[in-house]
């Protein structure tokens, strides 16, 4: 190992350790709240990023949140399953829904993409409004239980019956999507994906079959959609259709586009800095719109490739005015 690949390794076990410490100096469980939320929104922000990279942008990102939701709910409260179990089938469920429809609707591109899956995330909350015997109707699914205990005897014992319990799980479900996420981005298949963004028809001149890559991108978009929406369901203990809305939908792709897309930090920071605006702007909830939408504004104006770029947008600045001194 080089000694800067070991100093980047030092660096994020520093990153992690302070993140897991956090509740040890952040008492107030709004705080906790706060950044559990934050923790949600990162994962659903890293998994459309998936989707916008292959060349498509998703408006029912929280339709598929809703999907894992529900499934989770119906698999812990009418059927008995374990929540450990239910998570990752929730999931699934969402990922196998998304393929299966990827596969018809992969094939436009554009702004029709967009209107399709517009008026997916719509009908699926119709299903759930309109079919009360199992979804519950407009009510949704009350008293959903907190995830299962974890007993490790002589080393740990978690209850899930504080809010410290469920930031340790939602950073565990974090590190896991940006250890993944990151492992796909270095893969030959994130390269592929990248490519088809720009150079399509290359790519299918060249044999690379690039529905597949597509509709794989899409499922794993979803899987992470449904696993944050297991989470969701149990963090709240309850669930209705308007929890998975075209509004929550546009959020999402707000976070995803305000970061930016050309790395997985572009997801995070976004969500992060989003998920704070939006709790500061809570005194002055009719301006909420519009000042989201004036960030977004300034984003795309002066950084088009989001807040990641802001770094880079500093130094051309900067070379630009010595080279003005220099000249004067």
């Amino acid at each position: 190992m080089s000694k800067n690949s070991l100093l980047r390794f030092c660096y994020l076990i520093l990153l992690i350790l302070f993140f897991f410490s956090i509740p040890l100096f952040v008492k107030d469980p709004y705080y906790l709240h706060v950044i559990i939320m934050m923790s949600l929104y990162i994962v659903l922000a890293l998994g459309l990023r998936l989707i916008l990279i292959s060349g498509h942008i998703s408006i029912a990102h929280a339709g598929f949140m809703g999907i894992g939701a529900y499934t989770s709910a119906l698999l812990v409260v009418k059927l008995g399953f374990s929540f450990w179990i239910a998570i990752f089938l929730s999931g699934l469920s969402s990922a196998i829904f998304a393929m299966v429809i990827g596969r018809l609707i992969l094939k436009v591109t554009g702004i029709y993409f967009g209107i399709i899956t517009m008026a997916m995330g719509e009908i699926l909350r119709l299903v759930w409004t309109r079919w009360k015997d199992l979804f519950g109707g407009a009510t949704g699914i009350l008293n959903i239980p907190p995830p299962n205990p974890i007993h490790i005897p002589g080393i740990v014992q978690i209850e899930f019956t504080s809010k410290v319990h469920y930031y340790y799980l939602a950073l565990t479900i974090v590190l896991l999507t940006i250890y993944i996420m990151h492992r796909i981005d270095k893969s030959r298949f994130g390269m592929t994906l990248f490519a088809l963004n720009n150079k399509e028809l290359l790519a299918e001149s060249m044999g690379v079959n690039t529905m597949l890559y597509k509709n794989i991108a899409f499922g794993i978009a979803c899987f992470f959609a449904g696993v944050a929406g297991s989470f969701y369901a149990h963090y709240f203990y309850y669930i209705c259709p308007y929890d998975f809305t075209f509004s929550q939908s546009l959020e999402i792709i707000l976070y995803t586009v305000f970061g930016g897309v050309r790395s997985i930090a572009g997801p995070i920071i976004g969500a992060s800095f989003l998920t704070v605006l939006m709790e500061a702007s809570h005194l002055a909830e009719e301006y909420r719109p519009m000042i989201f939408g004036l960030a977004l504004i300034i984003v795309m104006i002066f950084m088009p490739g989001g807040l990641i770029d802001l770094g880079q947008r500093l130094k051309d600045i900067k070379k630009v005015l010595l080279g003005e001194r220099t000249k004067g």
